[in-house]
Order: structure tokens, then C-alpha cells, then sequence
């Protein structure tokens, strides 16, 4: 608050989709991401999100457009804490009605549901909570990797279709299924069963949103 108006300071806000930057050192990567420390801190930030979206779902609001970019951290005032927040709600429902600037859209991409992705522009389905929760589990799957393209091991493409985005993502989950137990970490494991939990739900169900996910 600034004489007496409202205003946003953005050096306060931190997007957590900077961390896949590090993806182009390896060196650096491999020194991240196979550490326990960076895990655990990965499974603090998704609990985080995860309540916070029960909480943005609660009046009726949905993010429409949840990626690694559009998540990140709220820094408190001196650097003493720091609070999960979603950023960019241009895509936002509320109680049912999209935005017009988007004709109503989804948003089209490596993060969007599959049963979104399934469908053409003309024959939409509508959005729900769900969609948000099994974007943010796609989210979560980025971090945990720190990968822009979590699914890009199979074959990456520059301008994947929608049809190419949901096989290289099946492709990744099936890979990565096959590893519980012996190549993955804990974490990890959690994260493919939250992914799968939040893409077998039917539009409308009751979510259970994290029911000691990540606790």
C-alpha cells in the first residue's frame, strides 16, 4: 500500500518455472534433482499448491491454465517466509462462465488435460476442477524431473499436435510406472499416484485433494 492505493510489487512474486531453467546444465541438474533435500522441498511446494487450489476451487474460481510457469512463490516482506500462489487467471472460470477473451478455451499445451486435448476447438468439453488438478499433477511431475518437457524423452518434437502431446505423455507415465520401486524416489512415486488419481476423475466428482498426498 502505497499512499493509500493498492499496489502489486513483482519482485515480490517468484516463478517456480525459473527452476527448469537448470535443465541445461547437467551438471547441475543431476546435483539437484537426485538429492533428497530437493524432494522433499519440491513435496512441500506441491502440498502447498494443492491445498491452495482447494481453497481458489471453493468459491466456484478455476485457473484454466495451470503450468510450471504460472506457479510459483509469494515472497513475505524482509525475506522471512514465503507463501504458494498461482499466477495469471486469464483463463479463469468463475462458477461456470470462461473467459471471453478466449472464446472460452482451454489453453493448448504440454500441461493441458488429456480429455481437453482429445477433443477439437469445436467440440470442447466443458472445464471443471479436475482439469486443474491433473494440470497441477502434470506440474508437479516438471518439477519433481526439473524438465521443460517432462514428456520429451520419447521424441521431441518442435510443434507436438494434440494427438503427439497425449501419446509422449502416456509414453512418459508408462515409463516412469515401470520404474516405481527401483529407479524412482519416493516422491516420485507419489507423484505418479496423484497424476493418476487426478486423471481418473469424471468431471463434477468430488475431489479429495490431497487425502495425505505429499503430507
Amino acid at each position: 500500500m502505497e499512499n493509500g492505493t493498492a499496489t502489486l510489487c513483482m519482485r515480490h512474486l517468484v516463478s517456480a518455472g525459473w527452476l527448469l531453467l537448470l535443465e541445461i546444465n547437467p551438471s547441475i541438474y543431476w546435483a539437484t534433482v537426485s538429492t533428497d533435500e530437493y524432494h522433499k522441498s519440491m513435496a512441500k511446494l506441491i502440498a502447498d499448491l494443492i491445498d491452495m487450489l482447494a481453497e481458489i476451487h471453493r468459491p466456484g474460481v478455476l485457473h484454466g491454465d495451470i503450468h510450471p510457469y504460472n506457479v510459483g512463490w509469494l515472497l513475505q516482506h524482509g525475506g522471512s517466509g514465503s507463501s504458494p500462489i498461482f499466477f495469471d487467471f486469464g483463463r479463469a472460470y468463475y462458477n461456470g462462465h470462461g473467459p471471453s477473451a478466449f472464446s472460452g478455451l482451454p489453453a493448448e499445451n504440454d500441461y493441458t488435460p488429456t480429455r481437453m486435448l482429445a477433443h477439437g476447438p469445436d467440440d470442447q468439453p466443458a472445464y471443471t476442477a479436475r482439469d486443474d488438478l491433473e494440470s497441477l499433477a502434470y506440474t508437479a511431475l516438471a518439477f519433481l524431473k526439473l524438465s521443460h518437457n517432462p514428456w520429451a524423452m520419447k521424441d521431441e518434437r518442435d510443434s507436438p499436435t494434440r494427438a503427439e502431446v497425449i501419446e509422449q505423455r502416456e509414453w512418459a507415465l508408462g515409463h516412469w510406472e515401470q520404474a516405481k520401486g527401483r529407479l524412482l524416489h519416493r516422491v516420485d512415486e507419489v507423484a505418479l499416484e496423484f497424476t493418476k488419481y487426478a486423471k481418473a476423475l469424471e468431471p463434477g466428482a468430488e475431489i479429495a485433494y490431497r487425502e495425505g498426498l505429499f503430507a
